[in-house]
């Protein structure tokens, strides 16, 4: 579970993604990774 998060977390840093990159990439379902997109939908920008 922690690798997927990794993974996740290093391609959002790599390419530089805003809220609005992670909540309009779509996310396999269900997993933790998706928690990326739950907390993105969540900022007001």
């Amino acid at each position: 579970n922690a690798g997927e998060l990794i993974a996740e977390a290093a391609l959002a840093l790599e390419m530089a993604a805003t809220a609005e990159d992670l909540r309009a990439t779509i996310h396999p379902h269900p997993t933790l990774s998706e928690t990326f997109w739950d907390a993105a939908k969540t900022l007001k920008i």
